[in-house]
């Protein structure tokens, strides 16, 4: 039995629901600050990307293909209408997703930054005159 480009948009259009759900879903364990679910759903997510590019292909390779332009055809033209927007909601989470990891980012980085101050503040030492000095030079001339 031959699969119709209908069928085939439909397929798409489950693929890109998906998708939705995903990013969604990704957006739930970034704010919940859950790394190894994270990495799971990246996996997925990639996954699922490439089922809908090669879903593409065989849309764009259908013999019917040419009815994906066809503005009378009502049926193809609301698939392609909710494929579309499924997918311009997926650009538009992806986008806070990538902001909200880029914050994350940030604050790691800052947080790091206080930390070394903090270490370098904490390791300094005073020489035989009283005067400070780093403490890189804490146990040098010990022999144990």
């Amino acid at each position: 039995m031959t699969v119709t480009i209908t069928q085939l948009l439909e397929q798409q259009l489950t693929h890109t629901q998906s998708l939705v759900d995903l990013i969604n879903e990704e957006y739930e364990t970034l704010i919940n600050r859950n790394p190894e679910r994270l990495d799971q759903l990246v996996q997925q997510k990639q996954t699922l990307l490439q089922q809908v590019e090669a879903q593409d292909k065989h849309i764009q390779a259908h013999p019917d293909a040419a009815q994906l332009g066809d503005e009378s055809n009502t049926e193809i033209q609301a698939l392609l209408s909710e494929i579309k927007t499924a997918f311009n909601t997926c650009q538009q989470q992806n986008a806070i997703n990538g902001e909200i990891i880029e914050m994350s980012l940030r604050t790691t980085k800052h947080l790091t930054s206080v930390l070394n101050q903090a270490k370098a503040a904490n390791s300094l030492t005073y020489n035989a005159k009283g005067k400070t000095q780093g403490g890189s030079a804490l146990g040098k001339g010990i022999k144990a």
